[in-house]
């Protein structure tokens, strides 16, 4: 984050902007100071977003002696971490355990240093990849049952990466709806039959 003081905020986001060739969307700021002559912004971006996740994750590792190959991409509003190393499963951990606590960690550190909701994933060696294929052949299975028999079905859990993977996998199936209800470790995805609309006729 780099700190900028200006007019206005408008100003400094087009100030920005063009000093680093992104649209002012991907301008993000927080207000630190602010009256009627001027204002001052911590301002960072995307790229500074990157930055401290890839720091984050290999200061991490190095406090373990171990080393690690970090690749991050940032698309469709998501921050994707791909991550390799001699000790894979170790990282993965048993049904995927601890790669969901290392994300969390460093979901939470990305959050609280930005101040900003961050959707961050974490694969090692494709797991992740590989869980969500196994994820989409479970949930066909079980919304085709559920068209058949209209009865609705409540998941059992599974963490909020692999909850949007069935949301966005089944939306547009026929007659399938989906929704999360509960909170933390209660929450749950339900999967419900949904009557086609009548049409009214005229």
């Amino acid at each position: 984050m780099r700190q900028y003081s200006g007019k206005s905020i408008e100003e400094i986001i087009d100030v920005v902007a063009l000093e680093k060739g992104i649209a002012k969307s991907l301008v993000y700021y927080h207000v630190l100071s602010e009256d009627q002559d001027s204002v001052s912004l911590n301002i960072f971006t995307d790229v500074d977003i990157i930055d401290f996740i890839q720091d984050y994750i290999e200061k991490f590792f190095n406090n373990l002696k171990q080393e690690v190959y970090v690749d991050i991409r940032f698309s469709d509003g998501m921050y994707r971490v791909f991550i390799d190393a001699k000790n894979n499963a170790v990282i993965i951990g048993r049904a995927g355990q601890t790669l969901q606590a290392l994300t969390n960690v460093v979901r939470s550190a990305t959050n609280a240093y930005f101040k900003k909701h961050l959707k961050i994933v974490m694969d090692v060696n494709n797991y992740k990849a590989n869980r969500y294929e196994k994820v989409e052949s479970m949930v066909y299975h079980i919304a085709k049952e559920v068209q058949d028999t209209k009865i609705e079905t409540t998941l059992d859990f599974i963490p909020s990466d692999e909850r949007r993977v069935v949301h966005h996998y089944l939306n547009g199936m026929e007659n399938i709806s989906t929704r999360s209800v509960g909170e933390g470790k209660d929450r749950r995805l339900v999967i419900s039959y949904k009557e086609d609309e009548k049409v009214e006729e005229n």
